[in-house]
């Protein structure tokens, strides 16, 4: 039997892991968490706003966790979430100027973490880092 150490799941945890890690310590200088970056780069690829909901999926948190993350960012000013959502719909959140200015500092940092971790590999290995995590992701995602 492979001891669990050995198994490539459990590298992929340890990697990401590792990540996670490096991106929360590049972070709080702004101060920003992984979570709240998550949030503004979401925030970004999006013209319409996002809701709490679709957040919490999109930065895999619970709703409930990201009701906490929004709040924060939105009392920093980060982001806006307009009062006069239609009875029953949720206040899809924007970014503001400050928000939009800091995700560009955090995105610097995330980008140095990343160069970090996959800067040692050729474009075509994280070519095929990407092509192969997108297989797996697609065969987890597969009902069963």
């Amino acid at each position: 039997m492979v001891p669990a150490t050995d198994k490539l799941g459990y590298a992929l945890k340890r990697a990401q892991h590792a990540l996670r890690r490096q991106m929360d310590a590049a972070l709080r200088e702004l101060p920003l968490t992984t979570s709240q970056y998550a949030v503004l780069e979401s925030l970004a690829a999006s013209d319409e706003g996002v809701s709490n909901a679709a957040l919490a999926r999109r930065c895999f948190v619970t709703p409930q966790a990201m009701h906490g993350v929004v709040t924060t960012l939105e009392r920093r000013a980060l982001i806006l979430r307009p009062d006069d959502a239609e009875h029953g719909r949720e206040r899809a959140a924007r970014l503001t100027r400050d928000g939009t200015r800091l995700l560009r500092r955090a995105r610097r940092e995330v980008e140095a973490v990343e160069e970090r971790a996959f800067g040692s590999l050729s474009s075509q290995q994280q070519a095929r880092l990407d092509a192969t995590l997108a297989m797996v992701i697609d065969a987890l995602e597969e009902p069963i």
